[in-house]
């Protein structure tokens, strides 16, 4: 390169340089607003390389989340209901409920979604009452979670708790009002109806029932207190129906066991009477008294209770003394020394069957004949059947009055075939 070429380099570049001064000295703001705008694009390309979700103009869709008394829309690009709560690092516990479910897809903006937490509900129904974690709010739905069937005329509702003893671990109450069941004549029609009323007159508001001049209830009285299966009469001008109440005598059942000794009984269910109600529309003159009556029906306002007795068929001739004979013969106050005549005897002549009895009435293990209709083993021992050890004393007395012992009478019986 000459010289001259050099020298007419180093111009250019003075020349350059001196267009760039006078250019930013017209534009003075082009330089931070090129960096401006350079920053921001790679800081976006960035972003959404690394999978930005919640801010930004690249998000795909925006929801609404409900969860822990919260409100929040949320961009993301989430797929899944689950997908998205995983991000923003909410859990989710088992009795939680979540709508729509974890697994519906996002597919559209201003979608809905709620996070309900569990928490400890005491349903309370008349006496009874259990305590469930659940994230239900639904009152008739928790308790058909908890098992309990409801009339839809039962009055169902969540309170807040008491400061009782179980303290902050009861988040809500449920309290069940059961309805009451009550049977209503209306113009001799009869009808069954469930109500919340404590009065007549709040029954008949509750049911819009409105009475035209003249006409008359039976009971009467308007404040007259509601009672289970009460007997409700709406009676027309001139007409009234009347009722006597009667007894339903309960059924007796008897139920056969054949693992309790024959002749015994006993009462497994106690019989409870019914009640029925005998319905008669009257019909009065003008002054009140009654002109005639007819037969409309009858009401059971109360089913009898069934008395279930159970029946022992076990045969006396079939109870075995227990195989430790000696046992019971020491019960009885023999002395071992006659153990042997005593089973000897007893063996053969009932087979240590209590309950023995021959053809000709002889009873017991000692098979003690009757005397005049009367058989001194029954006077002696009332429950001989099943009463061996009374018996063996029976025996014993008579082995000793006659023989002297169970050792001479087994003597006796050896050569005689009978004592």
């Amino acid at each position: 390169m000459t010289a001259r070429q050099v020298k007419k380099g180093i111009l250019d570049d003075v020349f350059t340089e001196k267009i760039k001064e006078h250019f930013f000295s017209r534009h003075p703001f082009i330089l931070p607003v090129v960096s401006f705008v350079s920053l921001f694009i790679i800081g976006l390309v960035f972003f959404v390389s690394f999978g930005g979700q919640t801010v930004g103009a690249a998000d795909k869709h925006v929801v609404k989340l409900f969860y822990d008394g919260k409100n929040q829309t949320v961009p993301t690009r989430a797929k899944t209901v689950e997908e998205l709560l995983n991000r923003l690092s909410i859990v989710v516990g088992p009795k939680d409920i979540v709508e729509p479910a974890l697994e519906s897809p996002i597919v559209e903006d201003n979608l809905a979604i709620n996070v309900y937490r569990a928490r400890a509900v005491e349903v309370v129904d008349g006496n009874n009452k259990v305590i469930i974690q659940t994230a239900t709010k639904s009152p008739r739905l928790v308790a058909k979670e908890v098992g309990i069937n409801l009339n839809k005329e039962d009055n169902v509702v969540f309170v807040r708790p008491s400061n009782d003893i179980k303290g902050p671990f009861i988040a809500e109450k449920l309290v069940i009002e059961r309805s009451v069941p009550i049977q209503v004549s209306m113009y001799g029609v009869l009808g069954n109806y469930r109500t919340l009323a404590r009065t007549i007159g709040g029954f008949l508001e509750e049911k819009n029932i409105l009475l035209k001049q003249g006409e008359s209830t039976q009971p009467a009285d308007m404040e007259s207190l509601i009672s289970p299966n009460m007997l409700l009469s709406i009676n027309l001008i001139g007409k009234q129906v009347i009722s006597f109440n009667e007894e339903i005598p309960f059924v007796i059942q008897k139920v056969n066991n054949p693992k309790i000794q024959a002749g015994k009984e006993t009462i497994i269910q106690e019989g409870i009477k019914g009640k029925r109600a005998v319905l008669y529309e009257v019909e009065l003159n003008d002054a009140g008294a009654e002109v005639s009556r007819r037969s409309l029906q009858t009401v059971v306002l109360q089913e009898p209770v069934t008395q279930i007795i159970e029946k022992g068929t076990l045969s006396a001739a079939t109870y075995s003394v227990s195989s430790d004979k000696a046992s019971i013969m020491a019960a009885a106050g023999i002395d071992a020394s006659q153990f042997a005549s005593v089973d000897y005897i007893i063996a053969h002549e009932s087979n240590w069957r209590p309950g023995a009895v021959n053809s000709i009435g002889c009873i017991g293990l000692g098979q003690r004949c009757p005397i005049g209709g009367n058989n001194a083993l029954v006077a002696a021992c009332p429950s001989w059947q099943t009463d061996p050890v009374c018996q063996l004393r029976h025996f014993s007395a008579y082995a000793n009055g006659r023989y002297g012992s169970w050792n001479a009478a087994y003597q006796v019986w050896v050569v005689q075939r009978w004592w």
